[in-house]
């Protein structure tokens, strides 16, 4: 009989990098031939990658590349690093300090309902650009799909390595909110957690709701993009402080302070250039509308000839 392929194995999963057509008679011409798991293995990896090679002759793949994956996977990395030790300091604040008598202060009451508000409203904006980030991904090359994501989440994830935020320079005093990140929770696991939780997942779903072949209602389009643009607006500062705020500073200086000698605040001085930020976030949901909206009048012209034929 041979040492066939294991149902169910590594060969299988490492299968379905093929299309279905291909991958059924593969499978059994290697079922057939005897070949061990092993080597099986390698012939559908081999086979996998010359006809992933062959798709990037293409265009297109380069287009999702260079437009969405690269910019957007390193600004996504940078902004999800920056809010989750936002979130750090403000655990370290409030769930290492808290006393529930506090409560009846009604100062503190609002700005603890600030602060949940303002992280809610981070990571609902992260998870909306990340799906438009997948969406457009899918949308663009739709056979490199998988290949790009999986880069995208190379970069998400080691775009912040070597650098740091303002957040963690405290100078290691126990009394600092810096000091947290003595932890490898806040340190690592926590900007991590993020970077899968709140980016990586959710281009995933908005890939496979572009590979699903589906239509978006352009009334859907619509209200996704212009909620998109009203909480970018929303976190522009921090769009741009996320870019600027670390080591290597490749968007130029550091902002200047102002006036008050405080970064982060209203009325410092930022490079012209980090100001274009929230816009890069912004394009794949105006992609996303612009092809819908060509979609549905395209679908609308096909009716409109054809019944002018009948």
């Amino acid at each position: 009989m041979g040492n066939k392929p294991r149902i169910g194995g590594l060969v299988e999963k490492a299968a379905l990098l093929l299309n279905p057509p291909e991958r059924g008679a593969v499978l059994g011409d290697l079922a057939e031939s005897g070949e061990s798991s092993a080597r099986a293995l390698l012939e559908i990896l081999g086979l996998a990658a010359r006809r992933q090679a062959a798709f990037w002759i293409a265009w297109e793949p380069w287009v999702a590349l260079l437009l969405v994956v690269v910019p957007l996977g390193m600004l996504l990395s940078l902004t999800s690093r920056l809010w989750a030790d936002a979130t750090s300091i403000d655990a370290w604040v409030y769930l290492g300090h808290w006393d529930w008598s506090f409560f009846q202060y009604p100062g503190v009451r609002a700005d603890l309902l600030r602060v949940l508000f303002l992280t809610v409203r981070d990571y609902v904006a992260l998870i909306c650009w990340a799906w438009t980030c997948g969406f457009a991904i899918a949308s663009l090359s739709r056979r490199t799909a998988w290949m790009n994501w999986l880069m995208f989440c190379v970069i998400l994830l080691a775009g912040t390595v070597g650098s740091s935020t303002t957040m963690r320079n405290g100078g290691g005093n126990p009394a600092s909110p810096s000091h947290v990140f003595a932890s490898i929770i806040a340190s690592t696991i926590a900007p991590v957690a993020v970077k899968l939780f709140a980016v990586a997942i959710p281009a995933w779903f908005g890939m496979r709701r572009a590979l699903s072949g589906k239509t978006i209602a352009l009334r859907t389009a619509l209200l996704w993009t212009v909620a998109i643009a009203g909480i970018t607006v929303a976190t522009h500062a921090t769009v741009e402080e996320s870019a600027s705020f670390f080591g290597w500073r490749p968007f130029g200086p550091m902002p200047n302070p102002g006036f008050d000698h405080n970064l982060g605040t209203d009325d410092d001085i930022v490079d012209w250039k980090l100001r274009l930020l929230p816009l890069v976030v912004m394009w794949p949901a105006v992609y996303m509308l612009a092809t819908t909206t060509w979609h549905r009048f395209r679908s609308a012209d096909l009716q409109v000839r054809h019944v002018r034929r009948i």
